[in-house]
C-alpha cells in the first residue's frame, strides 16, 4: 500500500525572531516574497491528487488552520472576523467537512460560526496537516461529502531525540499582529516523554489597502501538555490536555462581538502493532472537547441608540472515540475496520440585559446529537500501478431537544416548540437515522506525481444543531431565526 511517510523535521520560519532551545541555528532573513509550501514526498498540489496532501506546516504564513489550508488548490475560505476562518473545499463547508484536531472533533459555540473547528487549530503546534478532497475514505467519520481535514501532532516522532529540546519564538508586525509568543518543549527518555506547549497572541484590527481599519482584533492564550509512555517501540499510550482562552474578539458587520470564549480538549490514545496476531495495527482514542462562548452587543462596541443590550451565552460539549484495526488479507489487500462514536450537546440562550438579563428565547434548546458508526474499508493493489479501494459505512444517529418546551422570561416570548409549530407546523421530536455510506475507487499511477482515478461514493450528513432547532425569536421585531 502506497503511503506518505511521516515528517521527521521540526522547523519554523519566523518573520521577526526565532530562538532554538536545542541548538542555535541561523535563519535567513524574511524577504518580500512568501515562503514556499513544503509538500511531503514532492506531491504535486492539484485537485486530482489521489493520496491525501500532507504538508509541513512550518512554512505557513498564518498561524490559523483555516487560512493555512487555502494554499491548496480547491480549498478556499470564508472569513467572519480575525479568527472565524472557515475552510471551503470544492464549494462545501461547515459540517459538510470532517475537521479533526489530532483525532478529536470540536464543534464551536457560535451559531453564526464565529469559531469554526479549524480556527481552534493553533497551527504552530501541529506537525502534519492532511487534506482529503471529497469522499476518499469512510474511516474518519460519517458525512464528509466535501472532504476531510486532519490536523495531526506527532510527539512520539519528536521524542526520538532524547533529552530536553524545543523552540521558542516571538513575532510582531506593523499591521494586525501586535504580539505572538510561542514555546514548545519536549523532554524524552527511552520509554516516556512530556511535551509542553504555550502561546500568547495579541492581534490588532487590520488596516486594508486604503488605510481603513477592519474590526478583527482578538487575544488568545493557549497551553497544553502531552504525556506519552512507550513500553515497546510499537506500543504507545498518550494523554493530552489543551486549554484555549480567547477574549475581546471583534467581528465586522456582525451585531455582536465575543468578549470571552474558553475551550478545553482532553484526549487519550493507544496505538499498537501486535506481534503474532491477525491484526497488524490497533489505533484507539477517546476525547472530550468543551467550548463555552459568550457574545454580546455592548462590551466591545457601543449599543445603537434605542436598542437593548443583548448577550448570548452558549456551550458546546463533544464526547467521542474511535477504534480502528488494520489487517492484511493475502499479500495485496489491506483491510481497515472499526467503530467510532461522536456525541455533541449544544445549549444557548438569547438574553436581554437591559431588562435584567431576562431570557428572550432558548437559542439552542439543549440539542443532543448522538452518532455511532461502523466501517470497513479495503485497498487491493493490482498489477501495473493499479489499485482498488472499496468500503461500507453505517451510522446510527439520534437527535433530541431537551429544552424545546422551556418558556422564556418575557411576555410574548415563545418556546422552541411554539416557534417550530408556527413556522413548520410541527414540534420537535426525537429523531433516529440510519445512514449508509459507500465507496468504490479505482486508481492508476501514471507517473510519480500523476494519478488517474475514478470512483463512486455515497455519503450522508446528519443536520447539525443549528439546522435542526435554532430558535431566535424576538417578539417585538422580525429578527427571527428558526431551524427546521
Amino acid at each position: 500500500m502506497s503511503h506518505i511517510s511521516r515528517l521527521s523535521l521540526l522547523s519554523l520560519s519566523l518573520v521577526a525572531l526565532s530562538l532554538s532551545l536545542a541548538q542555535a541555528e541561523t535563519l535567513s532573513e524574511a524577504g518580500d516574497t512568501l515562503d514556499d509550501i513544503l509538500i511531503e514526498d514532492q506531491l504535486a498540489i492539484n485537485p486530482n491528487t489521489a493520496e491525501p496532501e500532507q504538508m509541513n506546516r512550518s512554512k505557513a504564513t498564518s498561524s490559523d488552520g483555516g487560512e493555512f489550508l487555502t494554499q491548496i488548490n480547491g480549498v478556499s475560505m470564508s472569513r467572519f472576523g480575525g479568527r472565524g476562518l472557515e475552510p471551503i473545499i470544492r464549494g462545501q463547508s461547515q459540517t459538510r467537512l470532517n475537521v479533526k484536531l489530532d483525532g478529536a472533533y470540536l464543534h464551536g459555540g457560535c451559531p453564526n460560526r464565529m469559531d469554526p473547528p479549524a480556527s481552534w487549530a493553533a497551527l504552530e503546534t501541529y506537525e502534519n496537516v492532511k487534506v482529503l478532497k471529497g469522499v476518499q475514505t469512510l474511516t474518519q467519520g460519517g458525512g464528509g461529502s466535501g472532504g476531510t481535514v486532519l490536523f495531526e501532532r506527532d510527539t512520539r516522532d519528536l521524542a526520538q531525540d532524547k533529552g530536553v529540546h524545543g523552540r521558542a519564538s516571538a513575532m510582531a508586525s506593523t499591521n494586525q499582529t501586535k504580539l505572538d509568543l510561542l514555546t514548545d518543549v519536549v523532554a524524552a527518555s527511552d520509554k516516556a516523554y512530556i511535551r509542553g506547549i504555550a502561546q500568547i497572541k495579541n492581534m490588532d484590527n487590520y488596516k486594508d489597502g486604503d488605510g481603513r481599519e477592519v474590526r478583527s482584533s482578538f487575544k488568545h492564550k493557549q497551553a497544553g501538555v502531552i504525556l506519552g509512555y512507550m513500553p515497546t517501540m510499537d506500543r504507545l499510550f498518550e494523554f493530552s490536555y489543551e486549554k484555549n482562552k480567547f477574549s475581546d474578539a471583534l467581528y465586522p458587520g456582525a451585531g455582536m462581538d465575543s468578549p470571552k470564549e474558553d475551550g478545553d480538549i482532553f484526549k487519550l490514545k493507544y496505538k499498537d502493532k501486535p506481534a503474532s496476531t491477525k491484526i497488524d495495527e490497533i489505533d484507539a482514542e477517546i476525547y472530550f472537547s468543551d467550548v463555552n462562548h459568550l457574545m454580546d452587543n455592548y462590551s466591545l462596541r457601543t449599543t445603537p441608540a434605542g436598542k437593548p443590550k443583548l448577550r448570548t451565552p452558549t456551550s458546546s460539549k463533544t464526547r467521542g472515540g474511535r477504534l480502528a484495526l488494520k489487517s492484511s488479507v493475502g499479500e495485496k489487500t489491506q483491510l481497515e475496520y472499526g467503530i467510532d462514536i461522536q456525541n455533541n450537546r449544544r445549549d444557548a440562550t438569547f438574553n436581554n440585559v437591559s431588562l435584567g438579563d431576562k431570557v428572550l428565547s432558548t437559542l439552542w434548546p439543549d440539542i443532543a446529537i448522538k452518532q455511532a458508526g461502523v466501517f470497513v474499508e479495503a485497498k487491493t493493489v493490482l498489477a501495473n500501478k493499479q489499485s482498488l479501494k472499496y468500503g461500507l459505512r453505517v451510522d446510527h444517529v439520534n437527535a433530541s431537544h431537551a429544552k424545546a418546551n422551556t418558556q422564556s422570561d418575557l411576555m410574548g416570548g415563545r418556546t422552541a416548540n411554539q416557534s417550530y409549530q408556527y413556522y413548520y407546523g410541527t414540534t420537535a421530536k426525537d429523531k433516529t437515522e440510519n445512514n449508509i455510506g459507500g465507496l468504490l475507487r479505482y486508481e492508476k499511477g501514471l507517473s510519480k506525481d500523476v494519478t488517474f482515478f475514478t470512483g463512486l461514493s455515497r455519503s450522508v450528513r446528519t443536520a447539525d444543531a443549528t439546522e435542526r432547532g435554532i430558535n431566535k425569536w424576538v417578539a417585538s421585531t422580525s429578527d427571527r431565526w428558526v431551524g427546521n
